[in-house]
Formats: C-alpha cells, sequence, structure tokens
C-alpha cells in the first residue's frame, strides 16, 4: 500500500511529539468536531506560506527545538504529502495518548502503533437512499471481495439520522483497514454516478480533497464478488439476469445504436438503466448494501424498465423494417410531451407511446396545469375512470399504462384538441404471475375499461397458466406470455402491431 511509508514517518512524528508534550490537546479524535478541526489543521496548512504556518501551529504546543526536529523528518516531502503526514501523525498523537508511556519506546512503525493501539478508530459517514437519492456507499477491498465498510462498524457506534436517505454514522477499527484500500460508490437525486472512488483506507480521516483517490469507471466493479448479496441473489445472477436480462441490456443498446441515425436528438434512457448499459455484469441495484428489501425495491423498477423498453424497441425495429416508421424521438422519460415514434397504421398516423400517462398534475409534463380548463372531453374521460375503477380493490387510480399507441394524435397538443383514440394499450409483466395476479383487478382490467383501446393486450415474461389466459380472453384481454429474448412471445406480440 503507497501510504506505509508515509504512516511510518508520521508514526515517527507523533511518537516525537508525544515525547516532547504528552498532553497536547490538537483535537479530540472521538468528538463530533473532529472532521471539521481536521479540515482547519489542513487548510490553515495549505494556505499562504505553509512553513511559516506550520511553525506558527506547532508552536502553541512544542519548543521551537522540536519543531525544527519535526521539520526535517517532514521537509523533503511534496506539500501535499507533508499535510497527509501531519495530520496522520495528529491523529495517531491523540491515539498515544491512551497508550501507557512505557510502550512508546516500542513504537517504530505503523503497524507497531496499531498493536499497541487495537482500539484506534475512524469514523464513517454514509447516505443511505437506495440508488435513486443523494447516497454514498464505501466498500472495503479484499482480494476479490468487496465487502460493505459498516460490516465492519464498532458494536454500538452505528447511529442513523432520519428518516429518509438517512446520514448513518459509525467507526471501523483502523487496524481491521488500514492496509486495505476502500471504494466509494455515490449517486445524486438523478441516479448513481458512472465512475467511482478508490482510495487507501487510512485516508479516511484525510478531508474529501485530500484523498488519494482514483477515480475508476463503474465498471471496475466487475471484478469483484460483493459480500452483502444473498444466496438467492446469487442464484438470480447466474440465472435469469445473466441469460435474460442482459440479453435484453445488450439488444437495447444495439438497437438504439442501429436507429442512431434516424434521430434527431440522443436517446434518453432511464437513469438506471443509462448507466447499467456502460458495461455493468451485476444489477445495479446490488450496490445497494445496507438492506435487502431497499436492493429488492430497486431490482424490480430496473428489472421492468428493461423489459418494458426491450419491447418498445423491438416493437421500432418491427415497424421500421416494414417501412412504416415516420419519425423516431427515444425519449423514455415518464409523462413524456411526444411519443416515442410515429408510425403509419391503417392509412393515418399512430404515435407510440412509453408510460403513457393521464395524471392530471403530469400528464405531458404538467401541461394542464397552463389551461385555464381543460377540454370537455377529459372531463369526461375523468368521469368514466371513477365508473371503471372498484374503491375496494384499487388502491391507486391505473392512469400510467406500460405502453399505448394512439391514432391521430403526434403529440399533446393533438391529444387535448382532439381527445384520446387508443389502438393498443400494453402493460408488461416481468415477473412470476402469483407476484402480480391482484393486478389483473386493480390495473389490467381498469385500464381496458378506462381507455377503451381497440385491443388491450398483457405481454408477460413468464409463462401464465392457462386457465388465467382464458379468463382474461373472456375479458377482452390478450395475454402472451413468454415475451423475452429466448422465446417467440415478441413475435406473437408483434402481429398486433
Amino acid at each position: 500500500m503507497q501510504s506505509t511509508n508515509l504512516l511510518d514517518v508520521a508514526t515517527n512524528v507523533a511518537t516525537l511529539m508525544f515525547r516532547a508534550n504528552p498532553n497536547a490537546n490538537f483535537v479530540r479524535y472521538q468528538s463530533p468536531s473532529f472532521q471539521t478541526s481536521i479540515y482547519s489543521i489542513y487548510l490553515m496548512m495549505k494556505l499562504g506560506d505553509f512553513k511559516s504556518n506550520f511553525i506558527s501551529f506547532f508552536s502553541k504546543y512544542f519548543s521551537q527545538n522540536i519543531i525544527l526536529t519535526i521539520w526535517n523528518l517532514v521537509n523533503n516531502y511534496a506539500l501535499d504529502d507533508i499535510i497527509r503526514i501531519i495530520l496522520y501523525s495528529i491523529f495517531i498523537y491523540t491515539n498515544l495518548q491512551n497508550i501507557p508511556n512505557t510502550y512508546i519506546q516500542k513504537i517504530n512503525n505503523f503497524s507497531s502503533f496499531l498493536y499497541f493501539a487495537p482500539k484506534s478508530t475512524i469514523s464513517v459517514t454514509e447516505f443511505h437512499g437506495g440508488l435513486s437519492k443523494s447516497s454514498n456507499y464505501y466498500f472495503l477491498i479484499d482480494g476479490n471481495n468487496l465487502q460493505h465498510l459498516m460490516a465492519f462498524a464498532v458494536p454500538g457506534s452505528v447511529q442513523k439520522i432520519g428518516f429518509k436517505n438517512p446520514e448513518v454514522l459509525y467507526n471501523v477499527y483502523i487496524n481491521d483497514i488500514y492496509d486495505k484500500c476502500v471504494v466509494e460508490f455515490s449517486s445524486s437525486n438523478s441516479g448513481p454516478f458512472s465512475n467511482i472512488e478508490v482510495f487507501p483506507a487510512i485516508d479516511l480521516v484525510l478531508p474529501f480533497d485530500l484523498r488519494r483517490a482514483s477515480r475508476k469507471p463503474i465498471t471496475y466493479l466487475n471484478n469483484f464478488n460483493f459480500k452483502w448479496i444473498t444466496t438467492n441473489e446469487m442464484s438470480f445472477l447466474r440465472k435469469q439476469w445473466t441469460q435474460v436480462y442482459m440479453q435484453m441490456i445488450n439488444s437495447i443498446k444495439s438497437i438504439s445504436s442501429t436507429l442512431s441515425s434516424l434521430l434527431k436528438y440522443p436517446p434518453i434512457f432511464p437513469s438506471l438503466l443509462n448507466i447499467q448499459m456502460a458495461g455493468i455484469n451485476f444489477p445495479l441495484s446490488f450496490l445497494i448494501p445496507y438492506n435487502i428489501n431497499a436492493r429488492q425495491k430497486s431490482l424490480e423498477g430496473l428489472m421492468k424498465e428493461i423489459h418494458q423498453i426491450w419491447i418498445m424497441l423491438q416493437i421500432i425495429t418491427y415497424l421500421k423494417n416494414q417501412a412504416r416508421l415516420k419519425l423516431l424521438n427515444l425519449d423514455f422519460s415518464q409523462s413524456s410531451s411526444n411519443p416515442i415514434a410515429i408510425f403509419s397504421c391503417n392509412g393515418q398516423d399512430c404515435s407510440l407511446w412509453y408510460e403513457f400517462d393521464m395524471n392530471p398534475h403530469t400528464m405531458c409534463r404538467g401541461l394542464l396545469w397552463n389551461l385555464n380548463s381543460g377540454p370537455s372531453w377529459l372531463e369526461n374521460f375523468y368521469q368514466r375512470v371513477t365508473k371503471c375503477i372498484n374503491s375496494s380493490t384499487v388502491t391507486s387510480i391505473p392512469l400510467r399504462p406500460d405502453i399505448v399507441i394512439l391514432r391521430g394524435a403526434k403529440n399533446c397538443q393533438d391529444i387535448l384538441s382532439n381527445g384520446l383514440s387508443v389502438e393498443i394499450v400494453i402493460e408488461c409483466k416481468n415477473q412470476q404471475y402469483k407476484f402480480w395476479s391482484n393486478n389483473i383487478k386493480t390495473q389490467i382490467l381498469p385500464y381496458k375499461c378506462i381507455f377503451n383501446p381497440n385491443k388491450m393486450i398483457l405481454a408477460s415474461m413468464e409463462q401464465i397458466p392457462n386457465i388465467i389466459k382464458t379468463q382474461l380472453s373472456n375479458n377482452g384481454v390478450i395475454a402472451i406470455d413468454l415475451v423475452e429474448p429466448n422465446n417467440n412471445g415478441i413475435t406473437q406480440l408483434l402481429k398486433y402491431i
């Protein structure tokens, strides 16, 4: 590890300082103000004339002879390394205060310091907001394995502040991590970052901008096993993810690349899928280390998006091959004000929409908010909604089907002016029937009633029991299963487009 030499120098400096003045109070390491104090020391050293600041700072605690001795130990290093040595030495010094004086003579490097100070800790702060909020997680590299750093937390040290996106504080023993490196993975409200930071674990004690971080693409994590992943999750990774979802992701990448010449603007994919397509061989959701339920919820959303968009691009490819495609805009944002594609159908133009939204406050990106009053057909539409749903079975009003094909409308303004004329509604399901069986009453049949399409299609990635297919057919729903790359369900679906 690159930090060993600097740490040894810092140990020598700390030992020298301790012998000269065992009671200096630079900062109380365990206090909440430690990081702030360290940062103020860092700034004081960094700004202005370094040597003058160095001497001025230490003159509060040591004689001029000791200060010059310390200076002679460090002045051959680069400035940032000197500052690291000083900050390390202050960190070590505060722990030396807890070590019996008789041991000080035996401490000649950082390893021996750890031997005599096994309870030395570093404080760590994370934000646990999944992948869709401002979050950050630290992982310890141990050979080919990654382990969530919180797995090494000192018992009783974990504190959670807040509920949504909580700030999580914990301490780790420095002798558990000092000779290893950590990975920092972060996300914002816009989704995960495409790069990670890798740096020596001991640098956790330093300010962010002083850590010797190496920025790497997130694909770097393909090289590791995630120790927080369960046996069932590993089985899913080897089977469904690799054999089905990775095929769909590769197909999405390939088709969108092929269609690029037809696009005026670059494709816009949901944030998780956009990063996922960078070449990551595991679900991004697996990087949520602290809670299997949060990980599973994120994974379900990611898998649903992949399945939906794969079907959309299969439809677009089909239309292109039939020379029916007129306009293309691969913007897979929710509540879009424009369709994904416009194409010819039965002598007129039709439009293909992704997650078509008829919720009044979000439809067409909030277009209704700018109108003094909505068109009369819209009022009739919402009256029909109240007739179509059963309040005893529907917990949320189903107004955003996965895929919709409209007749005539090329944009939201056309819809507002002329009303809805729905050719096809496609609801996509990527899980086994038992997980979405309740959706037949709460979502699929209400969609058929509310949107009144010529064709209501259920596209399932998994097998649908024959008796359920029959029941759906009796209610006017076309149920197509095995809609995934390894079966012919997609071929059956395309016959209805």
